[in-house]
């Protein structure tokens, strides 16, 4: 038997409401977000997510959790170069108790990184009921089974492409989410 590994305890049990409203409160989070997280470091490939936000709906934000590397300042630049400003939120310091209210209130958990030794993010989206879109590469096919959506993490408009099904076909994302539970 193959035994995979889990995450953390704290994203099997749904936040409460007061929770959610606290961290939405003190993150400033917007109303309608997918999310990314892990540092922004080049192998996370946070710049294709944000390629691809011109190519879905514009009340759409992306949050970005992570540590800030060097490669943040190129996502940065092209945040700036497609006018994407008002629709990219980092947050670099959150606390990870505060992350189950924060995955809560996503539409979407996009993890598209090129290389993982296991991708933990992938397991904290489908535990927390939310759609997951991931990289058809290294160990997220592994992580992620039959519950998660995958795109070629190297090109934008699939990632775009797959955000957009998603946010277009609620019925598509509660069978996504009955799939990750069981996963």
């Amino acid at each position: 038997e193959i035994v995979y590994q889990g995450c953390d305890p704290q994203f099997y049990d749904k936040p409460s409401i007061e929770d959610i409203a606290r961290v939405k409160q003190k993150y400033n989070l917007p109303d309608r977000f997918i999310l990314s997280v892990g540092t922004i470091e080049e192998r996370k490939n946070l710049e294709n997510i944000v390629k691809a936000l011109p190519y879905v709906p514009a009340d759409t934000k992306l949050v970005a959790i992570g540590r800030a590397t060097i490669y943040t300042a190129k996502v940065i630049a092209t945040i700036k170069l497609l006018g994407l400003e008002d629709r990219v939120k980092f947050i670099h310091n959150a606390d990870f108790r505060d992350f189950p209210a924060i995955y809560a209130q996503s539409k979407i958990l996009l993890y598209t990184s090129l290389f993982e030794g296991f991708g933990i993010p992938v397991l904290e989206g489908l535990n927390s009921g939310i759609p997951v879109i991931t990289s058809d590469v290294s160990s997220m096919p592994e992580a992620g089974g039959d519950a998660a959506m995958y795109v070629n993490p190297m090109d934008h408009k699939d990632i775009a492409d797959k955000i957009d099904t998603l946010l277009s076909s609620p019925t598509l994302c509660a069978t996504m989410v009955e799939k990750g539970f069981k996963h």
